[in-house]
C-alpha cells in the first residue's frame, strides 16, 4: 500500500508541473511590422507576455518575401517580459510582400505581413472580413467581428452601415490585423445588408465588405419597445446610459 502511495506522489510531482506549463503557455499576443524603404530595415515589434524570458520566449523568427523564405533567426531568450523589437536587413522593392512568423518556445506562433509601398504610394487596407449571425430575431442584439490588414501597416478605422435607419458609425483607429467587434439591434423584421469598409490613417479606403442579414417575422415586438429601440438607433450615445 505504501508503495502505491509513493508511486502516486511521484506521478503527481511529474504531471502537475507539466500541466502548469501548458496552462501558462500561449502564443504571442501581437506583432507589428514597419519597413523603412530608405534603409531596407524591417522592424518587428512583438508582444509576448511571459514571467521568465529565459524559460518562455520567442525562439525563432522567419521572414518570407513573396512566400519565399529569406531569413531565419533563432533565439535562446527574449529581451523583455512583454514587448520588444527586432530589426532585420531585408532587400525588398515596392510591391513585395513581407511575411513574418514568430514562434513561441512552448506553444503557438503569430503571423503578420506587410506590402512594401511604391515610392510615395499609400496602399489602402484590404477589404474587411466579417463574421457573425446571418439571421436572428428583431429586437435582439447581435455581435459582429471584423478585421482588415493594411499593406503599409497603418492603423485602421472601420466604418459600418447596418442597413437600417441607424447612422453610419466609424470606429478606431485600431492596429492593422487585429480583430474588432461591434453590436447592433434591428428593431423590425426584414433583410439588411451590413456594409463595412476599412480606412487607414492616411485616408486610403478599402472596398465595402457586405454581409446579408435577415430578421424573419416572428412574434411582434411590443410598441413600448419599438419606439425605445428607434430612439437608441437615432441617438447612439443613449445606449451607454442603459
Amino acid at each position: 500500500m505504501k508503495i502505491i502511495r509513493y508511486i502516486i506522489v511521484v506521478l503527481m510531482l511529474i504531471i502537475v508541473p507539466l500541466t502548469g506549463i501548458q496552462v501558462l503557455a500561449h502564443p504571442p499576443q501581437n506583432m507589428v511590422l514597419d519597413f523603412n524603404a530608405d534603409t531596407m530595415i524591417l522592424n518587428v515589434t512583438i508582444t509576448h507576455q511571459v514571467s521568465n524570458p529565459n524559460d518562455h520566449y520567442i525562439y525563432k523568427v522567419e521572414i518570407k518575401k513573396n512566400d519565399v523564405l529569406t531569413l531565419t533567426e533563432n533565439y535562446g531568450s527574449q529581451p523583455s517580459t512583454l514587448t520588444f523589437t527586432y530589426s532585420y536587413s531585408v532587400d525588398a522593392l515596392g510591391g513585395d510582400v513581407l511575411k513574418v512568423i514568430a514562434y513561441c518556445s512552448i506553444a503557438g506562433s503569430i503571423t503578420r505581413e506587410i506590402t512594401v509601398p511604391h515610392d510615395g504610394e499609400n496602399n489602402p487596407p484590404n477589404k474587411p472580413e466579417i463574421n457573425g449571425p446571418s439571421s436572428g430575431k428583431a429586437g435582439t442584439e447581435y455581435e459582429y467581428s471584423f478585421t482588415s490588414i493594411d499593406p503599409d501597416g497603418d492603423d485602421i478605422y472601420y466604418c459600418i452601415q447596418w442597413g437600417d435607419e441607424s447612422s453610419e458609425i466609424c470606429l478606431g483607429p485600431f492596429p492593422s490585423g487585429i480583430e474588432q467587434n461591434a453590436q447592433h439591434t434591428w428593431i423590425e423584421e426584414g433583410s439588411y445588408s451590413v456594409k463595412i469598409k476599412a480606412r487607414d490613417i492616411n485616408e486610403a479606403e478599402s472596398d465595402w465588405a457586405i454581409l446579408e442579414v435577415s430578421m424573419p417575422k416572428t412574434k411582434s415586438i411590443g410598441y413600448e419597445y419599438l419606439w425605445f429601440f428607434r430612439l437608441i438607433q437615432r441617438f447612439p450615445i443613449l445606449k451607454s446610459l442603459f
